[in-house]
């Protein structure tokens, strides 16, 4: 047998033999061509009739191919200050690892089907860490099929551990302590004790040396992947479901992914027999995340501090999906929540360039985001509906009006900031009126701009804006009515004149008229809205059709 064939006698450690798979390859060819012939053998051999495989042969074949597919440190950035030129990617050499990546998964799923994975002598932390590494299809080392596969893969997995309610919850935080830990520990963060609590006299922030970032980042500059592996524990946290078996009730098992989650809202049965829900799942969600709270949140920090936009905006997002099963007791306890918030608002500063608009628009939207959970999470309660409207001020204050200050000829970030204004007035309900007139001089103006209609999404995030203030803010409507129709005919009329070239401006008009509407119906008391329609009317006929005055 060559290491190009194999013969149908050959079996699973024959195989593992004649490759020499424990010298471990280094040429991405050479790889290719190995997984090519591991895969072809593994798919054969699920179709003939022997005996299974020794599982120490499945074992080293399966920790080659977790080795062999992760991504390479050529998908990483480069230091500005390394001394060596860093391997760049060319399309073709993408093609060829995402071949690779893709084989390489086709046969950890092979190999599971013929020899399961066992959570006793297996190196789990390797096997999962490559897994996940493609659980993002966004990535640049991800293609849509590898995507695919992983996804498939470790739903099946999962489902193979699933023997007890500390199965899963055990393989995160072997993933976290193991993996995230070590890649994140040379960072130190001085808002934040060893124990990722709020520091009470943190010390004076001191610079490290920019050239050691290499070393202290492996995160950034080689092992690439951990940011997504740590972004998919984080959202496993949030279909983190347990389940009791109806055969022995001292059996719980532990389950979560995309197979269980569509079976959920779809109402099928499950795909193990004999289980129901239990409601187990916040207390386990909140001890797993106190268990491992100082592994979870210095890598957070550490993105959103980081001098990439790409990296903050990255860490803005699994901030938000941590947030999601992250009780707001422990991050008031811990004195977390002023930590991320002061952290992410330094976020809301950032703004493009036109030769890079989208990177930061991107963390701009991911910043939003998250502060708008962080306030829900942190004030979830009544009683603190004063520090909530509190928080979500300063966002408003000097995060969306500052910043449409600033925005300048930037319109996809006006456009950003506009629909944030009626997230935010949504969000603060009836106390955003000490921003009123603030927000409606800024609608204003942009739907009332001579050359309103140039951008249509600018537009229509306005007049969407608009809808939320008035619904929100509707007893003050009648003070600010002058400013509000003022806006929607003057910007009615200019799309009159562009209607035949716009689709878009068409679904505008209809919401301009459905705003009215509105405003009718809120001034509806007002004895003087007649008298104002027919004004408005006799100076320009074409307004009859919008006002409905007869």
């Amino acid at each position: 047998m060559t290491s190009e064939t194999y013969s149908a006698e050959t079996d699973l450690t024959s195989l593992v033999q004649s490759l020499a798979l424990e010298r471990g390859v280094h040429d991405q060819q050479q790889l290719l061509k190995q997984i090519t012939l591991i895969e072809s053998f593994l798919r054969d051999e699920k179709q003939r009739d022997k005996p299974p495989a020794t599982q120490e042969a499945a074992i080293q074949l399966r920790h080659f191919l977790a080795e062999a597919v992760l991504p390479p440190d050529t998908f990483a950035e480069r230091s500005s200050y390394a001394i060596e030129d860093k391997a760049t990617l060319t399309p073709d050499d993408i093609a060829k690892y995402h071949l690779l990546s893709y084989r390489g998964l086709l046969c950890l799923s092979h190999l599971q089907s013929l020899v399961p994975l066992r959570k006793d002598g297996e190196d789990l932390a390797v096997i999962w860490t490559c897994i996940a590494a493609f659980s993002d299809p966004s990535d640049p080392w991800t293609s849509q099929e590898a995507f695919e596969e992983a996804s498939g893969l470790i739903d099946r997995l999962r489902w193979s551990l699933s023997q007890g309610v500390a199965d899963f919850a055990d393989l995160l935080a072997l993933l976290l302590r193991d993996r995230i830990k070590p890649a994140f520990a040379k960072q130190k963060n001085r808002k934040i004790t060893q124990q990722a609590r709020k520091a009470i006299d943190p010390l004076p922030t001191t610079s490290a040396a920019i050239d050691d970032e290499p070393d202290s980042k492996p995160w950034k500059y080689r092992q690439v992947y951990l940011v997504t592996v740590l972004g998919w524990i984080l959202r496993s946290l949030s279909l983190f479901l347990h389940f009791v078996d109806n055969d022995d009730p001292n059996h719980t098992v532990s389950l979560c992914g995309p197979l269980l989650l569509s079976s959920i809202q779809h109402k099928r049965k499950l795909p193990v027999p004999n289980l129901t829900f239990c409601a187990k799942k916040r207390e386990n969600q909140t001890t797993f995340i106190e268990t491992n709270w100082p592994f979870i949140v210095p890598p957070l920090l550490a993105l959103i501090d980081d001098s990439s936009i790409k990296y903050k905006a990255a860490g803005c997002a699994k901030l938000s999906t941590f947030l999601q099963t992250c009780p707001s007791t422990t991050l008031e306890r811990t004195g977390l929540g002023e930590v991320f918030e002061n952290a992410v608002m330094l976020c809301l500063m950032y703004f493009p360039s036109p030769p890079e608009e989208q990177e930061p628009l991107l963390l701009l939207d991911q910043a939003y985001r998250a502060l708008l959970q962080l306030a829900r999470v942190r004030f979830s309660g009544v009683e603190q509906r004063t520090q909530k409207v509190k928080m979500l001020d300063k966002i408003m204050r000097y995060g969306v009006l500052q910043g449409y200050a600033h925005a300048g000829e930037h319109v996809q970030t006006a456009v950003l900031l506009v629909r944030q204004m009626g997230e935010l007035t949504e969000e603060m309900g009836i106390d955003v009126v000490k921003h009123l007139k603030h927000v409606l001089t800024i609608l204003s103006a942009i739907m009332a701009n001579p050359f309103s209609t140039a951008y249509p999404p600018l537009l229509e995030a306005s007049v969407k804006s608009l809808q939320i203030v008035m619904t929100t803010a509707w007893p003050r409507v009648d003070y600010h009515r002058g400013e509000i129709l003022k806006a929607l005919t003057v910007c009615w009329l200019r799309i009159q004149e562009d209607l035949d070239s716009s689709t878009e401006l068409k679904k505008i008009r209809r919401e301009i008229e459905k705003t009215m509407q509105m405003l009718t119906a809120l001034m509806n008391q007002s004895s003087t809205i007649v008298e104002e329609y027919q004004l408005l009317v006799a100076s320009d006929s074409r307004l009859q059709e919008l006002l409905k005055i007869k």
